[in-house]
């Protein structure tokens, strides 16, 4: 039956967001229970984080105590690339209007070694630069792909930084955006989730150029029906890109892995079947087979075995044949592998139990 449905579902499949040449969208849930990558290859090319670095800068400054909750930095009088930064600005203020001059001032009071002590403690990207301080993140001196990009932010939104959590909670204050809005240098614009009401968004912009190539980007958070989601969205081109590109590519794709509204479950498989979409999985190998032509030996299930299962990023679900006798151990073997932080998605575990009748017995 299970077998018959997913070839059903696999033959009126709706098609999974188109993603062009140089677009990459990485997108997981905190908890471990979905990933997903958009782009293949493309997601570990590294590029400048442009204004995206202004997440982690903020933390820096906090942390060495350059600004804090209520600083106020005065504009200089001077004409700017955007209005939005021609008045004064506090931290919030910069981060979402995107204030490339009150970081650049804040970099030089932070200094090189505290700098690059916390990139190499936060992990980010390829964690150093040479160049001038309060331009390292938009020349190229400082390189980050997509998966880095999640990776810091699963990190920074689960606490897990060397970092006080209240300056965690400032910036993600300051990241939160108003309902269906983004904010960035140029204004408001549209960003209109499809996410189950009370959806909140913590969201950033960055654009920017190196070598004549362009990278528009948009990272941040999802927090809906009482889970987290951290993504990093972008695209990369050498022709002339919008500066939303990067947020309407995480767009589209957000929008095509929104969970179902009132769905509570972590099920890989019947989200897939919700969405008219194919689910493909594999039987859990015996590892133990012995060799061919002999009696079977008792079946062996490991952990390792469950995690080599995982990184097939073809599974969805894994199915575990315990008809004959059932194994607690085994089953909790493979969950465990399913979990890996190495898996390639969220996998279903489906296990096939003895009869009830055959249970009742060995109850006896």
């Amino acid at each position: 039956m299970v077998l018959a449905s997913i070839l059903t579902l696999s033959l009126a499949a709706a098609p999974p967001p188109t993603i062009a040449p140089g677009e990459c969208v990485v997108v997981a849930a905190l908890d471990g229970g979905f990933a997903e990558v958009f782009g293949g290859d493309e997601c570990d090319k590294r590029t400048l984080p442009a204004s995206t670095f202004k997440v982690p800068h903020a933390l820096i400054a906090l942390d060495t105590g350059v600004v804090t909750d209520d600083t106020v930095m005065k504009w200089d009088g001077k004409k700017k690339d955007f209005r939005a930064w021609e008045r004064d600005h506090t931290l919030q203020s910069a981060i979402r209007s995107s204030v490339v001059w009150f970081f650049q001032r804040a970099a030089t009071s932070i200094g090189r070694e505290r700098e690059l002590a916390h990139l190499r403690a936060f992990g980010y990207g390829s964690q150093t630069f040479s160049r001038e301080v309060d331009q390292f993140w938009l020349n190229g001196d400082l390189l980050i792909s997509p998966r880095e990009q999640t990776a810091f932010l699963t990190r920074m939104f689960s606490y897990n930084l060397p970092i006080d959590r209240r300056h965690i909670d400032t910036v993600k204050a300051a990241m939160t955006m108003p309902p269906g809005k983004l904010l960035n240098a140029s204004g408001t614009h549209a960003f209109q989730l499809v996410w189950p009401a009370g959806t909140i968004a913590r969201l950033k912009t960055g654009n920017g150029s190196v070598g004549g190539e362009r990278a528009s980007w948009l990272v941040g958070e999802i927090y809906s029906a009482g889970r987290e989601y951290v993504f990093a969205s972008r695209v990369r081109s050498t022709r002339t890109l919008d500066t939303t590109a990067g947020a309407d590519l995480a767009l589209r794709v957000l929008n095509s892995v929104a969970p179902q509204t009132g769905s509570t479950h972590k099920n890989a498989v019947i989200d897939l079947w919700a969405q008219g979409k194919p689910a493909f999985g594999v039987y859990a190998p015996n590892e133990n087979p012995g060799p061919r032509g002999q009696g079977p030996r008792p079946a062996v299930y490991t952990r390792d075995g469950g995690e080599n299962l995982a990184m097939n990023p073809l599974y969805d679900y894994v199915f575990l044949n315990l008809e004959g006798s059932y194994d607690a151990a085994a089953v909790k073997a493979i969950a465990d592998g399913l979990r890996s932080p190495n898996a390639a998605g969220r996998k279903t575990l489906i296990v096939r139990i003895p009869p009830i009748r055959e249970a009742r017995r060995l109850r006896c």
